[in-house]
């Protein structure tokens, strides 16, 4: 690839710097700490724990995990590495099951120099895609391994993302955690030229489903742009994606520190960019560990906040910053550690049903009967918007320590009080890693990603058979993709003879023979909210003698407190489908009619609206609301 060729993240020097001066003014004033409301215990409880530690010393053999990820309601997988005592290492997946009992699978030769797992994404049917830093040749030159692997652990397909320059193979590392779209996999990363003394710069990279690149957007070349290892990306209900990256300028001696400032960037399905926004101040460390967008198209930013006011150098407290859709800085939190030698920091974040947040991390605390001494312990803090919109720094309305150490991620489970967590062990020992589940927390938000699903402003069309062979077609151009920077990633037709669908917008298909079949079209945007429609290319499909009268779905109780619901259908009740989705579209029940009742159990679902579609053989389709 031509460098000069690459498309570049391109504000204007002088708008930068003029926005990087409002947002300094803006903050001079918010520099206190924040409070913590008097009734500051969170109602959290441990349900099991798990620490793992290998080895003993000299040498012990050691486990550094990097991610946890949910593969099923039933099982998670942890990925990083294993060290053993004979200098070798390896990748290592270690799968989890919800009452805490592990197994794991260990890689020492997957491919040469792939040292570890350091990120990983889960696909719909189980299987997962693991992200590594890995050697491709014998000079240490790397790239970036995405390896495909089946519910199971068993390796499959892998691909390697190298890029060029005028000086050849540059050199690459997996940066953040990716994310997966309906139609391929999304991930941060740096890289350097093959020179000696050349800069890092980071890039976004967006493949297909085999790992193959589909676009390249890289950062601005003259200055250090760098995402840290367990950044998310964000996604939004605008369609877009919003990354947090890094920039370093050095402080000349005799300070010799370094001031690092946060750079936002709001990027397009296409990969264009938006509103690249600088924040940050001098002579001052800010780093960003967590990321999630909000439902108003903004950002929250969790991590730490060192100042190089004096030397010794301070110690960071834990930082959280709340951003618009526009990137301006809302408000703020600061969290000074318990112990403040050894500093704090906000590791997660995610946004709560009750319009808080919660954020983890952890913090430094003494040991008892030890005036210096100290240990890390977990830092989990639920953090309110300032009650005021003219004021700029927020609340800490809960906090809960766990002496587990530092809590570096936690997995919220939709609409329940529960989380997995998982961080480094006691006194952050090399080596140790821990593993839990908590209960006693506010319910994750679910985001409304599908608020404005894709839309067909055309039906689909097909041509004239010939023989058995249709031609269809779906128009783009009265295709909407939904929200403002929603794009179609995928269009899919199932032809109702048992074939394998095919994508694409026209479409050829073969039949066995002209016997009426209901052919259905399905969109997909970006964000993977999704809206179907039927053609009948010979005709009707037949219908039971006892259709003659439209059929009639009713539904009782409804509202249902318990979540148990009973639907009653007319007509050919016996072959119709029930399927139920959420409020961003996701299928969360589905099965046969049984007979012209149906009970339908929505009790371990969160209360809210859902959405119970009826479909009958011949295409006919009714819709309720479901509220429990």
């Amino acid at each position: 690839m031509n460098r000069t060729a690459r498309p570049r993240f391109s504000p204007s020097v002088f708008e930068s710097r003029i926005r990087r001066l409002l947002l300094l003014l803006a903050l001079l004033p918010a520099t206190k700490i924040s409070p913590v409301a008097a009734q500051s215990s969170l109602p959290g409880r441990i349900l099991w724990q798990r620490e793992l530690v290998v080895g003993r010393p000299p040498r012990p053999d050691f486990r550094d995990m990097y991610q946890l990820l949910q593969l099923s309601p039933t099982r998670l997988l942890a990925v990083g590495w294993v060290g053993k005592t004979d200098t070798t290492g390896g990748p290592e997946l270690l799968f989890f099951k919800p009452n805490g009992d592990t197994s794991s699978r260990y890689f020492p030769t997957l491919r040469a120099s792939t040292l570890l797992f350091e990120s990983a994404v889960a696909n719909p049917d189980k299987s997962f895609v693991t992200f590594s830093t890995s050697g491709i040749d014998s000079t240490g030159r790397n790239g970036i391994l995405l390896t495909h692997f089946d519910s199971l652990g068993n390796p499959g397909w892998n691909r390697a993302v190298e890029f060029r320059d005028a000086n050849g193979l540059m050199l690459g590392y997996i940066d953040g955690f990716p994310i997966r779209l309906p139609d391929g996999y999304l991930f941060a990363a740096d890289y350097k030229s093959n020179t000696a003394g050349s800069s890092t710069y980071g890039c976004v990279v967006k493949t297909d489903l085999r790992g193959n690149p589909k676009w390249v957007r890289w950062g601005d070349l003259h200055e250090w742009f760098s995402i840290y290892a367990q950044t998310p990306i964000g996604i939004c209900p605008n369609g877009s994606y919003i990354v947090v990256s890094t920039s370093v300028a050095h402080i000349a001696p005799p300070r010799n520190v370094w001031d690092r400032d946060w750079h936002l960037w709001r990027i397009l399905p296409s990969g264009d960019t938006l509103r690249p926004t600088y924040f940050g101040h001098k002579r001052t460390l800010e780093r960003a560990f967590g990321l999630a967008a909000t439902p108003d198209n903004g950002v929250i930013i969790s991590g730490d906040r060192t100042v190089f006011a004096a030397q010794p150098l301070r110690r960071p407290v834990a930082y959280a910053v709340k951003f618009d859709s526009l990137f301006r800085m809302q408000w703020q939190v600061r969290r000074a550690p318990n112990h403040p030698p050894g500093g704090a920091a906000f590791q997660s974040i995610y946004p709560l049903s009750n319009g808080h947040y919660m954020a983890v991390g952890y913090t430094a605390v003494l040991n008892a009967g030890s005036p210096t001494d100290y240990h890390y312990e977990g830092l989990h803090a639920e953090i309110a918007p300032p009650a005021s919109p003219t004021d700029t720094v927020g609340v800490i309305v809960g906090e809960w320590l766990i002496p587990m150490g530092n809590t570096q991620q936690i997995l919220p489970q939709p609409g329940d009080s529960t989380a997995y967590i998982f961080g480094q062990g006691q006194q952050n020992v090399e080596g140790r890693t821990y593993f839990g589940k908590i209960t006693g927390l506010v319910p994750p938000l679910a985001m409304p990603l599908c608020a404005r699903p894709p839309q067909l402003t055309q039906p689909p069309t097909f041509g004239l058979p010939t023989g058995n062979t249709v031609a269809f077609a779906l128009d783009s151009v009265a295709t909407l993709a939904g929200p403002r920077y929603g794009e179609v990633s995928l269009v899919t037709w199932d032809f109702g003879d048992g074939t394998p669908t095919q994508e694409g917008w026209d479409v050829r298909h073969a039949f066995a023979s002209p016997t009426p079949v209901r052919v259905r079209v399905c969109v997909t945007n970006n964000l993977g909210c999704q809206t179907c429609a039927d053609v009948f290319p010979f005709g009707p499909v037949a219908v039971a003698a006892d259709a003659g009268a439209p059929p009639t779905v009713s539904v009782f109780p409804n509202p249902s407190a318990s979540g148990h619901f009973t639907v009653h259908t007319s007509g050919t009740a016996s072959s119709a489908r029930l399927t139920v989705f959420d409020a961003i579209g996701r299928t969360i029940w589905h099965g046969p009619a049984t007979g012209a009742e149906t009970p339908v159990d929505l009790s371990r679902q969160p209360g809210g609206v859902y959405l119970l579609r009826v479909v009958w053989p011949d295409g006919r389709a009714i819709s309720k609301k479901l509220v429990k």
